[in-house]
């Protein structure tokens, strides 16, 4: 499906004079290049945050194993030193003062003892070696998985600044060409077609990232819809507003949560700011929100974070998505 934009400029080529044929069909294709860059940044994007979460997740993990590791190094290294301190209260362990023992009985008693005492410590002495060289791997894996997620972090900065900056140039292009983009203050108004509509306006970006990993070892359960901020976020169909959180608190953040016909209910999370209540009514294309990045969103940047639930589950999104909104 063609963007608002190429849309609109399909409608220009085909009404265009035979002269204006040409700059009407690079103008097409300026449009698709577009959308297909805006399309490469935002998979690079979500593929650095995935990776990014997937690094954190086994970073905390390398450092839940670091403090055991360390316990573990610690005690095998007191137990050595206890079994040293009873090597030296048992004579120093020497064989020659064991065999010039005049008492035969004592002897072979001590003689015991004493091998008992070396049998230990050199376990001790295995268990200190093996415990450390386990916790010095482990405190080497946390500095590599530190670097790993700084770069990573530079990495989406940077093509977070990419995206921005095509999102600002698009939103330029629409504003000039008559398209569906909002200005400063001013609601954006949706594309609605056969009851249904894009749960944010142009420009955006999505791409199918479903399962991605997330934070905690979590997996994405929704379609991340890239757009600037204070981009306007619509009710995807008519239903009831079951939830509308202005607090930016837990993982959601500002949140619209939406039930509709048929047993499918529509999340929307990270948003900027919050325009209905529970209990409300809405209709396809009415206003909900603005794209943010509330909650944990600050990771990856403004977005939308929608989810489709089918009775109670939630399915990927991103099938419904291609439907209603234009890629």
């Amino acid at each position: 499906m063609l963007t608002v934009l190429t849309a609109a400029l399909l409608v220009l080529a085909v009404s265009a004079p035979a002269s204006a044929e040409g700059q009407s069909g690079d103008a097409i294709q300026k449009a698709k290049d577009a959308r297909a860059e805006l399309e490469d940044i935002t998979a690079r994007v979500e593929a650095i945050t995935a990776d990014l979460h997937t690094n954190e997740t086994q970073l905390a993990g390398a450092q839940r194993r670091a403090k055991d590791a360390e316990i573990r190094f610690q005690t095998a290294r007191a137990n050595l030193n206890t079994e040293a301190a009873s090597l030296v209260r048992s004579g120093g362990g020497s064989l020659i003062e064991t065999l010039l023992e005049e008492d035969a009985e004592n002897a072979v008693d001590r003689l015991e003892f004493v091998d008992v005492v070396l049998r230990q410590r050199t376990d001790w002495v295995v268990e200190t070696k093996e415990a450390e060289a386990a916790y010095e791997a482990i405190v080497r894996d946390i500095e590599e998985r530190t670097a790993t997620s700084r770069k990573l972090a530079a990495d989406l900065k940077v093509e977070r600044a990419k995206l921005d900056a095509k999102f600002r140039k698009a939103k330029e292009n629409l504003l000039a060409s008559g398209g569906l983009a909002s200005t400063k203050g001013v609601d954006g108004i949706a594309e609605v077609a056969g009851g249904l509509a894009c749960p944010v306006e142009q420009p955006y970006s999505y791409i199918d990232s479903w399962g991605f990993a997330r934070s905690g070892g979590r997996h994405h359960q929704g379609t991340d819809i890239m757009a600037p901020l204070g981009a306007t976020a619509f009710a995807m169909a008519d239903g009831t507003v079951t939830r509308a959180s202005s607090a930016d608190s837990g993982l959601a953040g500002r949140q619209v949560q939406l039930k509709h016909p048929g047993g499918v209910d529509t999340w929307y999370f990270h948003l900027d700011t919050v325009r209905v209540s529970a209990g409300q009514h809405v209709q396809a294309g009415q206003v909900v929100g603005t794209v943010g990045n509330s909650g944990n969103a600050v990771v990856g940047g403004e977005h939308l974070h929608f989810e489709y639930h089918v009775g109670g589950s939630a399915v990927n999104p991103y099938p419904y998505l291609v439907k209603v909104c234009p890629r």
